[in-house]
């Protein structure tokens, strides 16, 4: 009996382990929005930037860890990553997984993240026929109202 209640606990916490794991699409998200809310409180105020300086470092720090895990993922459990990357992962990170090692690889997806959220902080209208760079006030509202509205703080 109790060596069936094992191999059955072994066999559950084995399936629920290896479901959590093949996650990359998702720790890709999850590196995105931290690196995202990073910009927000980059394009802020001086003031607010210092009130924030905390999560400032946390989002870089936590974005990084994300995509770090995401990495491992990928070389792990390959393909079968592919329904849950399809689902969650920003569709540029997979432009950028490739390249001479993890650090240079982890550099480009958080260049590539920091010039994608930009286009959308820095900007209004971007990619249209109006394009207009927003100025310093309106980009100052812009982002702090942003960071609360994606609820950066609560970003774990």
């Amino acid at each position: 009996m109790i060596k069936h209640l094992t191999l059955t606990l072994s066999l559950i916490l084995g399936l629920t382990t290896s479901a959590y794991a093949q996650e990359a699409g998702t720790k890709a998200r999850l590196a995105y929005e931290h690196w995202y809310c990073w910009n927000l409180i980059d394009a802020m105020s001086e003031r607010d930037r210092k009130k924030l300086a905390s999560n400032y470092k946390r989002h870089g720090e936590v974005g990084l860890n994300y995509a770090r895990d995401m990495l491992k993922d990928i070389q792990k459990y390959g393909d079968k990553n592919n329904k849950n990357w399809n689902s969650n992962a920003p569709y540029f990170f997979g432009w950028y997984l490739s390249g001479p090692s993890e650090d240079f690889i982890l550099g480009r997806l958080f260049e590539a993240s920091k010039e994608f959220a930009r286009e959308r902080i820095y900007y209004e209208n971007k990619n249209t026929d109006i394009e207009k760079y927003l100025d310093e006030s309106l980009r100052f509202l812009k982002a702090e109202t942003e960071y609360r509205e994606k609820n950066c703080n609560l970003l774990r």
